[in-house]
């Protein structure tokens, strides 16, 4: 017995535990000819050895030749019970515990055939130290979960379904259950109370194996050894933590829907756990998730046997009677589906969303809030609830959902603090921000502002910063020659600037309105407008009454406004404070709000960083600097781009408005706005996930604008993911486009242009 032990052990770490993926070809080549397995120990060993190594690589290379033909074995569905397997009561008694009882009388019936869940069709990472995003596509789609009626009909056959309770039926919105004791310690007022728990339980449960001889407790045993620790009242501790648990869980939709079907059906279920709740707290959970109607719950602290010794399995096949045929389903490939298969009871193997979804989770966040989020996400995209979402959605989910809502939290906490009046966000990037801020904070009041950068070149063009802005807006960032797909002639830019009536003195510095504005001619565009940079001045001046109007409206009754913006040097909400406070001298404070502040030079706005004139959210060249760094020197530039489609709206850029307040916008980029849709989809979708699931617990509102970017940061790891995205967006790249010269360009093309 002891060294059938050793056996079986040394057979799980080698073969069952490593990755289903090995097991189901091993066993598949040695059941395929067991004859040939059993006079070849070495070449099987030999096999088992490179198909370990082949997937410890993440699947590099070709899969291992095996020394003949197989079948791999189907571990997604419901699979056929060894003949050698006990399915009654009856034959279990027979024989001890922890030896395999006899043969059945008769064998479960045969598991329906069906393919294999699809492998994920990008590998993991070689260096697991370093995430990547899934590559290949939409990440919801990477297991190919078979829909919940297609499970139903594969259970058809069986009088009774058996349903593991916890990552199967129940769901929780953390990557890891125990991070829930970080929130029963903030309410017991207990630092380190996570690790306190986590030892709790353990040593509960090896005093169970001294004084029982099994590791089952209850909830209350654990709270007697936190007790030890902390003087915490035992009953106290663990209602706490129930009422926690019962708040926070969750339907899993698949397995809901697969429930309701069964039901429907008049299928006998019964839901078998190992757990420390006792079932009275199981039911609760259900109740409140709507799952009803199952016949009895088997849980190891009641019945002191567990899944994982298969006493529980036991239990319930006598519980059952003989002849009945049952199937198992559930998340842990252990204890669901060996372990029930040791015992005759055919088992469906549902692959753990965390599990499913771990190795595309962003890596470096801090452990509460990359907990919260990863569950979020794991459990939107990895149930297999019937959806498929597309990779745009996904992109504003996954990547975007945390940083748009971590940016509105941060906004209302500064509003409160700073006694703001009004928070004023800015179009374009500012419609999406509005939307969550106001759905899911709103405690100041919030406004919707047109506004842009060619508002700021045209209204703040006197600014002390005005010139060198308007220089490098204007003329430097139309003649990369990279990137311009098409030289605008300086009528069309004059007319772009509202500056048509300069284009007389063209000629005095021997410019002609026909010229096409290239590197060639820089120096003399450049020329012209610093010898007329006055009466530029002066015909914007002119031209201001009306945004001066519409302004003054918008903050009316404010002593402090605050203006939200993307980023990046923070020139439209800058330009805003000079015109309110200084030009205007209007009676109103303006604090600069941007989610991330990235300059070309490293000092551009450094004095208003540090003059705390602009508050940036995520980083800066002074917080946060490793992101910083990340950011601005990787992907040649192209990072700004792709963040900023996170908060791109479906409408035009704002241009100008007249002094009779009639507003003029730049060419619509059309071809976006159901793109945006989607991803502004997925942002809301995740917004609104993660505050349901967090709503009583605000610490895990707070999220640091480091913690907000590691997303992000994680995909631009693989310029091929951003590239396969969001190569079909349309992008202005250049200040100011007319119908003449949009100055348009796909993303793909900006990609390829610089070589990425």
């Amino acid at each position: 017995m002891f060294l059938s032990n050793i056996i079986n052990k040394l057979y799980r770490s080698l073969v069952t535990q490593p990755d289903p993926d090995i097991q189901a070809h091993y066993e598949g080549y040695k059941e395929s000819d067991p004859e040939y397995h059993k006079k070849h120990h070495i070449q099987s060993l030999k096999f088992l050895w490179a198909l370990r190594k082949y997937y410890k690589n993440g699947k590099n290379g070709k899969l291992p030749e095996a020394p003949h033909p197989y079948t791999p074995k189907v571990f997604g569905a419901p699979v056929v019970a060894s003949p050698t397997m006990p399915t009654s009561p009856a034959q279990k008694k027979t024989g001890a515990k922890k030896t395999p009882p006899a043969a059945p009388k008769a064998a479960p019936p045969a598991a329906p055939k069906a393919a294999p869940p699809a492998a994920p069709k990008a590998a993991p990472p070689a260096d697991p130290k370093v995430k990547l995003p899934y590559l290949e596509g939409s990440e919801s789609g990477l297991y190919n979960r078979k829909e919940a009626h297609y499970i139903a009909k594969d259970c058809m056959p069986f009088d009774v379904v058996s349903f593991d309770i916890f990552d199967t039926l129940i769901l929780r919105p953390f990557s890891n259950p125990v991070d829930l004791f970080y929130i029963v310690g903030e309410k017991l007022g207990i630092d380190n109370f996570r690790k306190i728990r986590i030892n709790a339980e353990r040593e509960a449960r090896e005093y169970a194996v001294l004084t029982k001889g099994n590791k089952e407790v209850t909830i209350y045993d654990i709270y007697e050894y936190v007790n030890r620790y902390t003087g915490v009242d035992v009953k106290q501790g663990a209602e706490l933590e129930i009422e926690i648990e019962v708040d926070l869980c969750f339907a899993n939709p698949k397995m809901k829907q697969l429930f309701n079907i069964l039901k429907c059906q008049n299928k006998r279920i019964v839901l078998t756990s190992d757990m420390y709740l006792g079932s009275n707290v199981l039911k609760r959970m259900l109740d409140k998730v709507g799952i009803t109607g199952y016949e009895r719950i088997f849980v190891s602290c009641e019945q002191q046997t567990s899944k994982r010794s298969g006493g529980l399995y036991q239990l319930l096949l006598d519980y059952l009677g003989d002849g009945v045929k049952v199937v198992h389903i559930g998340d842990n490939h252990e204890t669901d589906f060996l372990k029930a298969k040791e015992y005759g009871i055919t088992s469906y193997f549902y692959k753990n969303v965390n599990k499913a979804g771990g190795q595309y989770r962003a890596d470096g966040m801090s452990p509460m809030i990359s907990s919260a989020y990863a569950g979020i996400v794991n459990s939107q995209l990895h149930t297999g609830a019937g959806r498929r979402f597309t990779p745009y959605y996904e992109y504003g989910f996954i990547y975007g959902g945390l940083y748009i809502l971590g940016f509105c939290n941060w906004i209302q906490q500064f509003a409160v603090k700073e006694n703001i009046d009004k928070v004023i966000f800015l179009s374009r990037d500012g419609h999406i921000y509005k939307k969550i801020y106001d759905d899911f904070f709103g405690e100041v009041k919030s406004e919707y502002l047109y506004w842009s950068r060619v508002a700021t070149l045209k209204y703040a063009s006197d600014a002390q910063y005005g010139k060198d802005y308007f220089m490098t807006r204007v003329i430097n960032d139309r003649i990369n020659e990279d990137l311009q797909s098409r030289p605008i002639k300086l009528t069309q830019l004059f007319k772009i600037l509202q500056l048509e009536e300069l284009l007389e003195c063209l000629p005095d510095y021997s410019l002609s309105q026909d010229l096409l504005l290239t590197k060639e001619n820089e120096k003399m565009v450049k020329t012209f407008f610093h010898k007329k940079w006055e009466d530029v001045i002066s015909i914007y001046r002119a031209k201001e009454e009306g945004i001066k109007k519409i302004i003054s409206q918008k903050i009316k009754g404010c002593k402090k406004v605050a203006f939200v913006d993307v980023g990046w040097n923070g020139s439209g909400p800058l330009g805003l404070k000079y015109l309110i406070e200084e030009k205007w001298k209007l009676d109103c404070h303006v604090d600069c709000l941007i989610a991330a502040s990235k300059t070309a030079d490293d000092v551009a706005n450094i004095t208003r960083l540090q003059d705390k004139d602009l508050y940036p959210y995520m980083f800066s060249i002074m917080m946060n600097r490793d992101h910083y760094r990340v950011h601005k020197d990787t992907n040649k530039g192209m990072n700004s781009l792709c963040f900023e489609m996170f908060t791109q709206a479906c409408e035009p850029s704002f241009s100008a408005v007249d002094n009779e307040l009639n507003f003029t916008f730049e060419p619509a980029e059309v071809e976006n706005y159901k793109i945006i849709q989607e991803i502004h989809k997925g942002i809301y979708d995740f917004c609104e996930r993660y505050s349901n699931a967090f709503s009583k617990y605000p610490m895990f509102m707070n999220i640091s604008g480091y913690d907000a970017y590691c997303p992000f940061r994680m995909i631009i790891r693989n310029p091929k993911f951003l590239k396969k995205i969001l190569s079909n967006v349309v992008y202005a790249r250049n200040v100011g486009n007319s119908n003449e010269n949009f100055g348009f360009f796909k993303v793909g093309e900006i990609f390829n242009k610089l070589g990425l």
